[in-house]
């Protein structure tokens, strides 16, 4: 933080390219379908994806003030303990590892319950629920809850996926307050910001700071201007590290988190258990207050040998199980939801079908973002190059192949006489990678093109006989 005696020469002005969410009822509420493609979407697209036959695939991205908090599912979810630790040990910095940054998340949030209460904040700002604390009690959650276990995804304690231990699963935490969204700009006041909303900004206007110690890489501002050619003169904003700037990796490394879903067909007896059955539980309130779902899995690979062979093959090598960063820990690479509900607008809206989903949380894969123009109205050139790297074609096919065997085929309840069937897109054998390939799409959570290492480095470290970090 700045000092308290210069804080009064800071200017802080936000330029928003889309408009105000507030008043807008109708992005409040799960059942919303203004969301993706509506009005706070910039409703970006990737270039064609050659592994994913050449889809073009939609990336949501949030315009309006609140960002990404206007348009999101509302997920609540913390990161695990050793990727803080890892990140940490990589930039050799201990304020990143998960015990430091555990007051921030503390502070951040209002929690629900008193379990792990040393790992909770309860007067935060953002309410957190689950589907518990709603009232939402799905038909079918004991039988998804023993078919996880069956598959050897076992319940955390307290069922609580939030508290720096994610291997297993949890009930799903969201970011609503009585089943409301809260927008980031109402939960996070702007008061005393300057703020421009509906603006596009052309570019901004740089000069070198020579008083500045090099060692700070700090970018002085004199001006942006907007793309209505108005110029905002005279103000020094602090932009980035000249040292990230000279390396220039930006765009570069860039990667999304892939999502599946995939649909089953219920056995007669159990299709009045999904939300759109027609079932007069559903009907009650409190099932409109969260996503139709109950827990949320997080989980690695099954065959470890497989991933060793995948390694080997990407990186031309043996890895070390001791140093690799996929072998040294148990790693998450994938997570995972049942969800009471149809999501494929091919099938029949009607009780005959649930969801699964899976989310991969550990990419190797890497492409670019980069700008198409000059010119701010344009969308980026999108690039995840999804399912590029062996790595993530074996974990995903190893992620399949769990999926399967707890829907069907194995020994869990879903599979034991509740799930009838796979529902595979047309012409496509079911549950495969092909079948994954012509139905994955982005999370829209991309990660950072910036290498962690170099770009905290280079903005943290402390200049000498200066206060601002």
């Amino acid at each position: 933080m700045l000092p308290t005696d210069v804080w009064d020469y800071i200017v802080i002005l936000v330029i928003e390219a889309g408009s105000s969410a507030a008043g807008r009822t109708d992005i409040l509420y799960v059942n919303s379908t203004n969301l993706i493609s509506g009005d706070f979407d910039w409703n970006y697209y990737s270039t064609p994806q050659s592994q994913l036959n050449n889809r073009v695939i939609q990336s949501a991205a949030g315009k309006g003030l609140g960002g990404g908090s206007l348009i999101n599912t509302c997920g609540w979810m913390r990161g695990a303990r050793v990727d803080y630790d890892e990140w940490a040990d990589l930039v050799n910095d201990s304020r990143w590892s998960y015990d430091s940054q555990l007051p921030f998340f503390k502070r951040s949030e209002a929690y629900w319950t008193d379990v792990n209460a040393d790992e909770h904040g309860f007067d935060g700002p953002l309410k957190v629920e689950d589907p518990s604390v709603t009232g939402r009690v799905y038909p079918l959650r004991d039988a998804v809850y023993v078919s996880y276990e069956s598959i050897g995804i076992k319940a955390l304690p307290g069922l609580d996926a939030n508290a720096g231990q994610n291997l297993g699963f949890g009930e799903i935490a969201e970011n609503r307050r009585n089943g409301v969204r809260q927008i980031a700009s109402e939960y996070y006041p702007l008061d005393g910001i300057m703020v421009m909303t509906d603006t596009l900004v052309e570019k901004i206007l740089l000069r070198s700071d020579n008083n500045s110690s090099s060692s700070a890489g700090t970018l002085v501002a004199t001006g942006v201007r907007l793309a209505n050619g108005t110029e905002i003169l005279g103000k020094e904003i602090i932009a980035a590290a000249a040292d990230a700037l000279r390396h220039r990796p930006v765009g570069k490394n860039f990667a999304d988190h892939a999502f599946f879903t995939y649909n089953w067909r219920l056995s007669p007896q159990y299709r009045n258990s999904t939300v759109d059955s027609g079932n007069s539980l559903f009907f009650q309130p409190q099932y409109g207050l969260g996503q139709p779902n109950h827990f949320v899995a997080s989980f690695g690979v099954e065959d470890k040998d497989g991933l060793v062979a995948a390694i080997t093959e990407e990186e031309g090598s043996a890895p070390d199980a001791a140093t690799h960063p996929l072998l040294k820990n148990e790693r998450i690479h994938m997570e995972g939801f049942v969800l009471y509900v149809n999501t494929n607008p091919a099938l029949p809206s009607n009780s005959t079908y649930l969801t699964t989903a899976n989310v991969g949380l550990h990419p190797t894969s890497r492409g670019s973002v980069t700008l198409n123009s000059a010119d701010p109205r344009e969308a980026p050139l999108i690039d995840p190059n999804f399912f590029g790297s062996e790595v993530d074609r074996f974990v995903w096919r190893d992620s399949i192949r769990r999926m399967t065997r707890m829907m069907i085929g194995g020994e869990s309840p879903l599979s034991q006489g509740i799930v009838e069937a796979e529902a595979a897109p047309e012409g496509l054998k079911p549950f495969t990678l092909p079948c994954s390939r012509q139905s994955s799409r982005f999370t829209s959570r991309p990660l950072c093109t910036l290498s962690p290492s170099r770009l905290l480095k280079s903005l943290l470290r402390r200049r000498s006989g200066d206060h601002r970090f």
